[in-house]
Parts: C-alpha cells; structure tokens; sequence
C-alpha cells in the first residue's frame, strides 16, 4: 500500500531529536488514485496528534512542495530498530 513512499530517519537541526519522515511522491499518488487516502492519513495523524493519544506517535509537521508530500513524526526506537 505504500509503495508510493519512503520513510527517512532524521534528526531535527534545533532540537537535535530524532524524527521519521514519510515522503510521498506527488506523482505516484495521483497516479494511483491515492489522494483521498493521503488526506485521509494527514487527518487521522493531525487529530490524534491533537487529542494526545499515548497509543500514537506524534505528527510533528507536514510540508509539501511541487513533487512531494512529507510528514514529520516523532520517532521511537524499538528492538526491531536495533
């Protein structure tokens, strides 16, 4: 189902904290017919997000530019990440 992203491990130049970014290829979403989808996520993230829901990892920002939709979430490291 996400083939038409890719999820970056980075670290906040300010804070200096972790944070994973799911980058979503503009094209590849249209493409596909995933638009409603994509905003159906944003949505879902944002509102957890606000509700501070300790079962969900927090969606810090999203940005978009020309070619790509990224959202910005806290990251957790987990055994499997080791």
């Amino acid at each position: 189902f996400n083939f038409f992203s890719k999820v970056y491990l980075a670290r906040d130049v300010h804070t200096k904290c972790l944070c994973a970014i799911k980058v979503c290829e503009k094209s590849l979403i249209h493409r596909e017919k995933m638009q409603k989808a994509i905003l159906r996520e944003k949505q879902i993230m944002k509102s957890l997000t606000e509700k501070q829901s300790k079962f969900f990892i927090k969606l810090l920002s999203t940005f978009q530019d020309d070619t790509r939709l990224c959202m910005f979430r806290k990251y957790i490291r987990t055994i499997l990440s080791k």
